[in-house]
């Protein structure tokens, strides 16, 4: 299978005489080696377009041919060193007005004749490869990077932002609208799944140059290329593109605080492959001091003071027994990070940053969920006993002797016709609340069968928790809009109620949505995606951090722009957000959820400093039962709880976050 690599470095432009760079070069170099050394790509694999060879022409000549020649499932990198900048945007649904561009060698100047290569070129780009490969990695070190799908030196020009309105006007006029690359398809939350970025910076920040001194020698780099081809080239075997990052992201830390990497797309895959690692829900270690550890979580995701974390080394956490390394308690949190204990180590200093942390007891200011066994027969002795022991080792759950005092009620019954539809089943489980009958059934012969039963009411508590995850004292309450927007007559309207209260969406339907920042400061956003069988997705930004949506404003030397402030999601057509019921939602009459359809959940977090919540994410419940057996009747996938993460808890005053639930009804066609 043949690789392809496209590597543009740019230190000297025709136009940008002004802002020349240093690093540029030895940068497309520096990764070059990296593929060729450690990753087995051969010299002709590899295409360098430098300076002068880095025209808009050659380097749309060379993605086309990428498109031409790439090979089913091949690995195909694009990395790019040089200027980057914000240009007028030619889709009216940016919030800001502006698009992230990178600069060839020969773009002018001039806003009306620019030559630059758009992120939505580079979008359309990967969308077609896609269709091909899905195993696509974009590295980009210039400035503005961090949504593009460096006394030092940074590799960014003027910005469009700085023009006046009558300047903005003007150029418009002559500005084109060309596009690059037929635009395609393919929806861009799928799209997601098929490629990686990891970009020097936020798309607000500037990318930096860094020196590398060896005796008299000097060498300059980008400084996120440096660190990047070194953990690139150090990477254990069977390596992520989320563990490169995070050590990159350290090693940065510790010699700048100006620039932040970013990561979007499939971070679990490995190094250049289109394998997928599974992984434990994690979140890392930021650094340690002393005793204590700082965690990239904290109260917007749900953390709480007296929480127990388990810690592991990076690779351990993709084996199937990791071994653990240490013990961590929650002590203090903020907004998006919390601090913890260190409380036992395995060895001493062992834990360090970089070190990944999976909760094993968490703490309620409450309790946790109670669970009732309903088992008074004698034939289910048993499955009552291994039950009540998973119950008892689960931090999350709780053991009853009241009925009447449960959240769930979990009951058995014999199955009459065992043998006939589905063999080996001869004994029923049924977990319910004090209203409905909700799920489950399975063969008592099933060694596990008590620790699936503890996982599903585990799953049941995690859902309600995120559901309800929110911080009644904010300040951003009330100063930030979220609307679900519908299809009607062709024309995006806000989601109206039509069905029981909730605005009505068919399975296949569109829907879109549009969250507006009323407040004094810029925001960061995320929107996770509650769906019907209790999984937990993070529907935008897909795979990647929050992001920043500036405070409406107007006035000034800035672009006039209505939609300021504003971010819409879904309208475009390359940006549609198809719904549809997972064929595991065997789904009964029930109030919510029946075999029609059933209740779902966009749910908008708000931060005022960046942070990634694609760790809560968790997968949905499933049954094993065939669709024709008489057990189907049983199947409910409803369900409600009372419960909240709560922790004593004071955040710094600059620090905020709020959340913000749109519900809708999804049915049937």
């Amino acid at each position: 299978m043949k690789k392809r690599a496209l590597l543009i470095g740019i230190n000297e432009y025709k136009y940008y005489r002004e802002y020349p760079l240093d690093g540029c070069i030895n940068d497309v170099e520096i990764i070059a080696s990296v593929l060729r050394e450690k990753f087995g790509f051969s010299e002709d694999e590899i295409t360098l377009l430098k300076d002068k060879e880095a025209t808009r022409d050659r380097i749309v000549e060379e993605m086309r041919r990428i498109l031409e020649t790439c090979e089913p499932d091949a690995p195909v990198v694009l990395h790019f060193s040089g200027h980057g900048t914000r240009r007028i945007a030619r889709e009216t649904t940016k919030p800001d007005g502006l698009e992230e561009t990178i600069v060839p060698y020969d773009s002018p100047t001039d806003i009306a004749t620019h030559r630059d290569i758009y992120d939505s070129d580079l979008r359309d780009w990967i969308a077609l490869l896609a269709k091909i490969t899905k195993n696509i990695c974009f590295f980009c070190d210039s400035c503005y990077a961090g949504s593009i799908v460096r006394g030092e030196k940074i590799r960014g020009v003027e910005t469009d932002s700085l023009l006046s309105s009558a300047e903005v006007k003007k150029a418009a006029s002559k500005m084109s609208a060309e596009n690059l690359f037929p635009r395609s398809s393919v929806n861009w939350l799928e799209l997601s799944e098929s490629y990686v970025l990891l970009a020097g910076c936020k798309k607000d920040e500037f990318a930096r140059e860094y020196t590398v001194i060896e005796g008299d020698k000097k060498t300059p780099f980008g400084a996120f290329t440096y660190f990047l081809a070194g953990e690139l080239r150090n990477a254990p075997e069977n390596a992520t593109y989320q563990d490169v990052f995070e050590q990159v992201c350290i090693k940065m830390g510790l010699r700048t605080t100006s620039q932040h990497p970013q990561i979007e797309g499939r971070n679990e895959r490995q190094l250049f492959t289109g394998i997928q690692t599974e992984t434990l829900q994690y979140i890392s270690i930021k650094e340690r001091t002393g005793d204590e550890v700082i965690l990239l979580a904290g109260a917007s995701h749900g953390i709480t003071i007296g929480s127990q974390w388990g810690v592991f080394e990076p690779e351990a956490i993709r084996q199937l027994k990791p071994k653990k390394i240490g013990t961590v308690k929650i002590s203090q949190i903020d907004v998006v990070t919390s601090r913890a204990k260190i409380i036992k180590e395995s060895k001493n200093s062992e834990i360090k940053a970089g070190d990944k942390a999976v909760e094993e007891v968490h703490y309620y200011k409450n309790k946790a969920a109670k669970v009732f066994l309903d088992m008074p027969s004698t034939d289910f002795d048993e499955i009552r006993h291994s039950i009540a022991k998973a119950v008892k080792k689960s931090s999350w759950l709780k053991l009853t002797d009241q009925a009447t005092d449960s959240d769930f009620i979990v009951s058995s019954i014999a199955n009459p016709e065992a043998g006939n539809a589905v063999p080996g089943i001869n004994k029923i489980v049924i977990l319910q609340t004090h209203d409905h009958a909700i799920l489950w059934s399975g063969a008592s012969a099933d060694k596990d069968y008590h620790k699936k039963v503890c996982r599903t009411l585990e799953t049941l508590v995690k859902f309600a928790m995120v559901t309800e995850l929110q911080n009644s004292v904010s300040r951003l309450k009330d100063l930030v809009k979220f609307e679900l927007l519908q299809k009607n007559k062709g024309k995006w309207k806000k989601a109206e109620p039509r069905y029981n209260n909730l605005p009505l969406f068919s399975e296949g339907e569109q829907i879109a949505f549009q969250v507006t920042n009323l407040s004094p400061v810029p925001i960061y956003i995320s929107v996770l995606d509650l769906g019907l069988t209790k999984r937990i997705s993070l529907l935008y930004p897909r795979r990647a951090a929050s992001e920043k949506l500036e405070k409406t404003r107007s006035g000034g030397g800035f672009i006039e722009n209505p939609n300021l402030g504003k971010l819409s999601v879904g309208i475009l057509p390359n940006e549609r957000i198809n719904l549809f019921i997972p064929d595991e939602a065997r789904i009964t009459a029930l109030p919510d959820i029946n075999r029609n359809g059933g209740v779902e959940v966009f749910k908008l977090m708000i931060t005022t400093e960046q942070t990634n919540f694609s760790w809560i994410e968790q997968s949905g419940l499933r049954t094993r039962i065939r669709s024709k057996s008489p057990l189907d009747k049983l199947m409910r996938l409803y369900f409600k709880e009372n419960r909240t993460r709560e922790g004593n808890y004071e955040l710094d005053e600059e620090n905020d976050w709020f959340t913000i639930n749109r519900t809708f009804y999804l049915c049937k066609k």
